[in-house]
């Protein structure tokens, strides 16, 4: 084959496969998800060394897939589509910028009923994926912190304890949860250390 047949024939190829990739940005469109509701628990797990600390979990409601409100076509996001990209691969659309967390009854001295508690709970910050160091929920980065499982590292003064916790999103929206009593004194009556959970 001669120089400028094959130069055609490379040219030819390219722009087949340009044409592929551009079609093949299904999911670009449903490329975020958000959620209408969460819902909370909280339950005694053991720490690193054992003791039982509280863990507050949250999971979100509803979830839909949604589209970017201006779509946009990048090689990058073609890419990723054609190796086969989830409804939802980019995220949240409406990032958490602020949790809040108080409880029916007393923590401690600084922390009666009814109190915010984001100087007491801990999550992973996971800004250095190097490290599992736990921070202080008033510390993180709302963009990159696990906000779904929260530590709370002592025993309140109170035995029982409903929890409130409250997600207010980027768009301004509040969603709120109300976990279930917990018995603090028999949790941790019947608490397994070794299993990590109650008996």
């Amino acid at each position: 084959m001669n120089p400028i047949m094959t130069k055609k024939a490379i040219t030819l190829a390219l722009v087949f496969n340009i044409i592929s990739l551009l079609n093949s940005c299904h999911c670009a469109t449903e490329r975020y998800f958000d959620y209408k509701g969460i819902e909370s628990s909280a339950l005694l797990r053991s720490s690193s060394d054992e003791r039982p600390i509280l863990l507050i979990t949250t999971t979100y409601k509803d979830t839909y897939h949604l589209a970017q409100s201006k779509p946009q076509f990048t090689f990058g996001t073609s890419a990723y589509a054609m190796s086969g990209c989830e409804k939802g691969y980019d995220g949240e659309k409406y990032l958490v910028e602020k949790i809040s967390i108080k409880s029916n009854a007393d923590i401690d001295d600084q922390h009666p009923a009814g109190t915010e508690l984001r100087d007491l709970l801990k999550t992973y910050n996971h800004i250095d994926y190097n490290t599992t160091d736990l921070v202080y929920l008033s510390e993180i980065d709302f963009k990159r912190a696990n906000k779904n499982f929260l530590y709370l590292d002592l025993t309140p003064t109170a035995a029982k304890h409903i929890f409130t916790v409250e997600f207010t999103k980027s768009n301004g929206e509040v969603l709120t949860a109300i976990t279930p009593e917990i018995n603090w004194k028999w949790e941790l009556e019947n608490f397994d250390t070794k299993k990590g959970q109650r008996n």
